[in-house]
């Protein structure tokens, strides 16, 4: 019993002091985060009029998430160096890692776009799934989606490249020590993306091509807000955007040395996309399993949509593990660093209990927001590829439900990820991640899409039912990382430095 009391309260704050100091720096980035997340809601629901809009945004955006996911990888990898730099004093270097991240970025959100346009339709098709059902108003709602899909894609390839840089320039900002920036363009490109979705969309009746352009203005505002920060805030680690192009080598060893992060986080994205394609083939379109006209992956869209706006503590993770851990590490202060690295745990797996709460409230009212079939639906005639407010928005509620009580679990055991890697220690964490998400999942949910689906009417009637089984498959994750986190020896790493320096200062 006292052993049980020792180890929450190890992983809980100190004291008030310490709770202040951990929520002042974690409010301003889930506050920026969420509404970052919003744009991408906003969007959905604003769409809503339009036939066949959300399928189309839907289709689109899974490409948008797997950029974002690289993105991730990119800054993962260079978070790493530049905070060591930064907390270090070492701005030049910090400064060369920063503007190294927005250089790779930007080529990623090329070669992207460059796809995007030149493959067009068959990238589109990745994510758009025909019906099964033949008829012709199957056909008609399909060829509706696809049309739409290509004009919100061709104009989203600006905006990625437009994010390459928006995300490079918030994401360093919060990591040292900065996050209340992403308030201020938070709410700025929020707003932005509101109006002109408003006057594009309602007024000029642009359809799905006024949620782009409305998103493109969106990233310029947030380009323009961080940039003018760094300017009025005189930032250590600003660069001139004419020096851009400068190149060096350093910057780039150093980079690479964390280039298991950027494997990690990238792959991992790409695979929980992949999911999809299991998901979708125990609950295709047109099955009567969730719904006439829907699949799994219609479900999970909107699913994602909401849940992302409450899931917004994993983009904080990183960044306030760089400035709780990974700051001490940089100053030596190991010790205190394994402290804080508790402590953190308890203090984000608390947070994510509130988040995953505010997520049960608002899922349980989704089936009786109308507004997302708004225009949409006619009960006296079955479509394909919409959302009725019956089985569809019942099952993206039951959905959501299901990734609220898991969240708390995967705030532990990531939180224990990034801040074992924010002390420069995630290489067997990125592994088990890769592994696990990889191989392991990719192949449970083929066994539970593929064989327990089929053979279970239950589980045929209850897609949250199969989602749950499907994600029992992260309590491996989680002890296997949490063996790590707990084993890792970080006093003796302190004793080994300590070491060094009395040899240098008898040397000298």
């Amino acid at each position: 019993m006292i052993s049980m009391k020792r180890t929450i309260r190890r992983h809980l704050p100190a004291n008030k002091s310490k709770w202040k100091i951990y929520f002042k720096l974690f409010y301003p980035m889930i506050f920026g985060a969420t509404l970052f997340a919003l744009n991408g809601f906003v969007d959905n629901f604003m769409v809503g009029h339009i036939s066949q809009g959300v399928t189309a945004l839907s289709a689109v955006n899974s490409w948008t998430g797997i950029i974002i996911g690289v993105f991730v990888g990119i800054a993962a990898s260079g978070s790493i160096t530049m905070g060591k730099y930064y907390f270090s004093n070492d701005y030049e270097k910090a400064k060369d890692v920063f503007r190294l991240r927005i250089q790779i970025s930007v080529i990623a959100a090329i070669i992207f776009s460059i796809a995007m346009l030149s493959a067009n339709e068959a990238m589109i098709k990745v994510f758009l799934k025909e019906s099964d059902n033949k008829s012709s108003l199957s056909q008609e709602n399909y060829s509706i989606a696809f049309e739409n899909a290509k004009k919100y894609s061709k104009i989203m390839t600006l905006q990625w490249v437009l994010i390459a840089v928006s995300f490079n320039l918030g994401t360093p900002l919060r990591e040292i020590g900065h996050g209340k920036v992403t308030i201020y363009y938070g709410l700025g490109t929020l707003t932005t993306n509101i109006a002109l979705n408003a006057i594009l969309m309602y007024g000029f009746q642009f359809g799905v091509s006024g949620a782009a352009w409305g998103t493109v203005a969106a990233r310029i505002v947030a380009i323009i807000w961080c940039t003018t920060y760094m300017i009025k805030k005189q930032i250590k680690i600003r660069f001139n955007f004419w020096e851009i192009y400068i190149f060096k080598k350093q910057a780039v060893t150093d980079f690479m040395k964390n280039w298991f992060m950027f494997v990690s986080y990238s792959s991992t994205t790409i695979f929980i996309i992949l999911r999809n394609y299991f998901y979708d083939a125990g609950y295709t379109v047109s099955s009567d399993t969730i719904g006439k006209g829907v699949g799994a992956m219609s479900v999970l869209a909107l699913t994602g949509a909401i849940v992302n706006v409450f899931m917004t503590t994993f983009s904080c993770l990183a960044s306030i593990s760089i400035n709780v851990v990974g700051s001490d590490v940089a100053k030596n202060n190991l010790k205190q660093a394994r402290t804080n690295a508790y402590e953190l745990k308890g203090f984000l797996t608390i947070m994510s209990i509130f988040m995953s709460l505010s997520l049960v409230i608002f899922a349980s009212i989704v089936p009786y927001l109308e507004f997302f079939s708004k225009n949409q639906y006619d009960s006296s005639i079955p479509r394909n590829l919409i959302f009725d407010s019956n089985a569809q928005l019942i099952s993206v509620r039951n959905t959501s439900y299901v990734i609220a009580f898991f969240y708390p679990f995967w705030i532990w055991f990531s939180s224990s990820y990034r801040i074992a890697a924010s002390a420069g220690k995630g290489k067997w964490f990125a592994f088990i991640d890769w592994f696990t998400t990889g191989p392991i999942q990719l192949t449970w949910a083929a066994f539970v899409m593929l064989y327990l689906v089929p053979n279970s009417g239950y589980l045929q009637r209850n897609f949250w039912m199969s989602y749950s089984i499907f994600f029992l498959s992260d309590f491996i994750k989680l002890i296997l990382m949490e063996i790590i986190f707990y084993r890792l020896n970080w006093d003796k790493d302190d004793y080994k430095s300590k070491k060094i320096k009395m040899i240098k200062s008898k040397t000298y």
